[in-house]
């Protein structure tokens, strides 16, 4: 029987089983705002999981939660969107060409239309957003490090882990 994880190449068949709810995920660990250590291997690649419901941010090195942080997404009305997304862009300084030039300092980008991860004053721990996700200072700084463009981000209304896939139907 072959092992396949969670990750790329088949996280977009994955994660949109998961948001659809035809698959069953293991539950996610609390998180508390700190980073652990982990070795990476090829099997153990990182990805961004942001819950809507629970307005957490986790970030993975395979099934093993390394930093976590709350978070504030999109109000009603510039909801955060749900799917499957990569950091396209990292800016240190932004500045957003949308709402009256304010700073976004550790700018991830996920959308070209404005959606990002970064860091904000404000994070209360309900939905307050246009539509980002909002981290405090601290976390977005570190969160910043950690990342890489081309990172996979799973945004969800659920709190959703990553796990082994079995299937002997899967390349190796």
């Amino acid at each position: 029987m072959r092992t396949r994880s969670f990750f790329a190449p088949h996280i977009a068949t994955v994660a949109a089983a998961a948001l659809t709810g035809s698959l069953a995920l293991a539950p996610t660990a609390q998180a508390t705002d700190e980073k652990t250590s982990a070795t990476n291997s090829p099997e153990e690649t990182l990805q961004i999981v942001v819950s809507l419901n629970e307005q957490q941010l986790q970030l993975y090195r395979g099934e093993e939660v390394i930093y976590s942080s709350h978070v504030s997404s999109g109000k009603p009305g510039n909801s955060t969107p749900t799917g499957i997304f990569s950091i396209l862009e990292k800016r240190r300084h932004h500045r957003s060409n949308i709402y009256s030039n304010s700073p976004m300092p550790y700018m991830q980008r996920l959308t070209w239309s404005g959606v990002a991860l970064h860091e904000s004053h404000s994070v209360p721990n309900y939905p307050a957003s246009h539509g980002c996700v909002r981290m405090p200072r601290k976390n977005a700084a570190e969160m910043f490090q950690l990342t890489h463009v081309g990172l996979p981000v799973v945004v969800s209304h659920e709190a959703i882990a990553p796990r082994p896939i079995i299937d002997t139907n899967l390349p190796q």
